[in-house]
């Protein structure tokens, strides 16, 4: 069973215990495997961020950095995770969209409508595992969802991961990034590059024509196997 991980930033105690304590019930009536952190600083949670989190629960009003400020900051690193604002007004709620919020819950918490709105963020989380990969960089951890992958490509010790929002690095053997995503539907077309199939829209000679105009060169071993692979593919 997938473990869901779930944070919750709010400086109230009594807040964060009941929102808590919602959840639990949350995940025993709806057989969910979670795992809830705790923090009561939007600074605490930036600190200890690293795109590890399915769902924010994040208060608005906090003192020194508050959960808009989080929010923007954590948008840098991570499209996918799940934001959701607790607040008392729900003027500041609207602020929302300029983070892609998936909803917002007004204080004080009620539980029949916790669980509609959980009902409804849990149906656009993914149910079957990671979709995600993760990397550092000079600011921190930047979190690319798997489908935005077009393709990686080899370099030295490292590999390149070209995807619809940029380059991203990682310092490994081509083997590992394939291991690393052999449940998402890629093809290795030689030793260089391994590709989704969604991005090739045909072939012509050696090589693979992408969604994006370009073309990567099929290794002769292999050309058999890409072709014979395209061709149920209906490419």
């Amino acid at each position: 069973m997938r473990k869901y991980s779930i944070a919750i930033v709010e400086d109230e105690e009594t807040h964060a215990k009941r929102l808590s304590e919602f959840l639990f019930s949350f995940a025993k009536e709806e057989d969910l495997n979670i795992e809830i952190l705790q923090f009561s600083s939007a600074v605490e949670a930036a600190e200890t961020f690293k795109g590890q989190f399915d769902i924010l629960f994040l208060d608005i009003q906090m003192p020194g950095m508050n959960g808009m400020e989080l929010a923007k900051e954590i948008r840098k690193a991570d499209p996918r995770v799940m934001i959701i604002f607790v607040t008392s007004l729900a003027q500041f709620a609207l602020e929302g969209y300029e983070v892609a919020a998936t909803d917002y819950i007004l204080k004080p918490l009620s539980y029949p409508e916790f669980s509609i709105k959980m009902h409804r963020a849990f149906k656009k989380l993914p149910k079957d595992g990671d979709s995600v990969l993760r990397f550092t960089s000079q600011s921190g951890f930047i979190v690319v969802p798997v489908s935005d992958v077009i393709y990686c490509e080899t370099s030295g010790h490292t590999v390149i991961y070209h995807a619809k929002t940029g380059d991203y690095r990682k310092h490994q053997p081509m083997k590992d990034a394939e291991k690393e995503l052999a449940n998402f539907d890629f093809l290795r077309i030689n030793s260089c590059y391994l590709v989704s199939k969604k991005e090739i829209v045909g072939m012509a000679n050696h090589f693979v024509i992408l969604q994006n105009g370009e073309r990567l060169l099929v290794s002769r071993p292999r050309l058999a196997e890409v072709a014979a692979t395209l061709r149920e593919e209906g490419k």
